[in-house]
């Protein structure tokens, strides 16, 4: 390892000397290269390259990639063996593929320093070459699940995958005609990997909190989500993470919640939610409670874009008991025309009461709380049989909401809503 390290640095050295000072930095910048961090560099240079147009080159990364596995006595089977006179196909992806499979099960130690690489390859890659960077790196995305912890082998484990997944969240918004190579062959493997669900989740707020609630970015960050949301219903535990948010709204007092500084996380969470709601009954039953609970806090925050946001979340929690109860019949007349009818609480979606509605707020109280209420009892009747959840949903869901509807009649700012009102 020593030896090698020193090659690549005496290398860059000499390269340095060719050029001026500025053009070095920009064309080959400093990064810290450890021992340990040599097989992984090695074979990403020999991967990447047996994808390449020219014949020539391609013969050399094969070649080279059977000197690094006999060099760091890796293990790849019976698939690599010396020989003159060869011809590489210009897209070998099922052999790459094995051999990277092979590598990622023999030798994972690799995992963080490959991915690096690969990711670093990928920016400066031409457009034909980086579906087959994507390529080759799914195997050992797989593996990256057993670095979410430091350990005395790899203390910076858990920043390195914080850092590969951000940087797969960047060049995804980067890349949008790369769309579908993102999701078939990155957020679809991962969704898998379960050590992975809070380091993905985190770095998918992280980043949509750079860009804004109501951003293009955060909207594809939030199909990033419903990606791998779909695939494992672990990434439904952002429904608690977004009620602990709005609970630790109580520790600071100010005269709306939407003026908190914990809002724009909140208004994150919500667009996020909204995407990964729809048609999901799972979180609609596991969660509905804290649905409740947000949906009382919440209600009139914020612009008409973040109001409607919260309409949909809980239409969507709705649409999905309500076809979790009819075990996939179509839905009678009646419940369809209760719910989307122009009397219905669809079609009075929350909105913020201007001065002319806070007047004559009290005259159409009745008018306003039928809606919530008739959502009320659909709730009930679609939960009534359920008994997993801790405590009387049936009733709860029926206060809750009423709750809801007498707040929208009062005008009351959503952060002076009691949370014992949903006891």
């Amino acid at each position: 390892y020593e030896l090698l390290f020193k090659a690549i640095r005496s290398a860059r050295a000499r390269y340095a000397t060719h050029t001026t000072a500025a053009a070095a930095a920009a064309a080959v910048p400093e990064r810290v290269i450890r021992p340990a961090d040599v097989p992984g560099t090695l074979l990403n240079v020999a991967l990447l390259n047996c994808g390449s147009e020219n014949a020539t080159l391609r013969i050399s990364a094969y070649r080279m990639l059977i000197s690094v596995v006999a060099t760091f006595s890796l293990d790849v089977g019976h698939e690599l063996a010396f020989a003159s006179d060869l011809c590489l196909p210009p897209n070998p992806l099922q052999f790459i593929f094995r051999i990277c499979t092979r590598l990622s099960q023999s030798a994972p130690d690799m995992t963080l320093e490959l991915l690096s690489e690969a990711l670093l390859a990928f920016t400066k890659s031409p457009q034909n070459t980086k579906p087959w960077i994507l390529h080759y790196a799914q195997p050992w995305l797989q593996t990256l699940g057993q670095f979410t912890h430091d350990t005395v082998a790899h203390p910076d484990a858990l920043s390195r995958t914080q850092d590969i997944i951000r940087s797969l969240v960047r060049l995804h918004l980067k890349e949008p005609t790369m769309y579908m190579h993102f999701k078939e062959h990155v957020w679809s493997l991962i969704a898998r990997v379960e050590e992975l669900t809070d380091v993905v989740l985190d770095m998918l707020v992280t980043v949509a909190m750079e860009y804004g609630a109501l951003t293009v970015e955060t909207e594809l960050i939030a199909d990033m989500l419903a990606t791998v949301a779909g695939k494992n219903p672990r990434y439904n535990k952002i429904v608690p993470r977004l009620r602990k948010l709005v609970a630790q709204t109580c520790t600071l007092s100010v005269s709306h919640i939407s003026a908190h500084q914990l809002w724009p996380e909140i208004a994150v969470y919500m667009r996020l939610l909204l995407t990964i709601s729809f048609s999901n009954s799972t979180l609609a039953e596991e969660y509905l409670p804290d649905i409740a609970f947000i949906t009382c806090m919440l209600l009139k925050a914020g612009p008409g874009m973040i109001q409607a946001t919260l309409h949909g979340i809980v239409m969507h929690v709705v649409h999905s008991l309500a076809l979790t109860q009819c075990n996939g019949a179509i839905i009678d007349q009646t419940f369809s025309s209760s719910i989307t009818g122009a009397n219905s609480f669809a079609g009075n979606p929350v909105r913020q009461l201007g001065a002319e509605e806070n007047a004559n707020a009290d005259a159409g109280s009745s008018q306003l709380l039928s809606p919530y209420a008739q959502l009320a009892q659909l709730l009930a009747e679609l939960i009534q049989a359920r008994t997993r959840l801790n405590f009387g949903l049936r009733a709860k869901s029926t206060s809750a909401v009423t709750f809801i509807a007498s707040s929208y009649t009062r005008g009351g700012a959503a952060s002076t809503l009691n949370p014992e009102a949903l006891m």
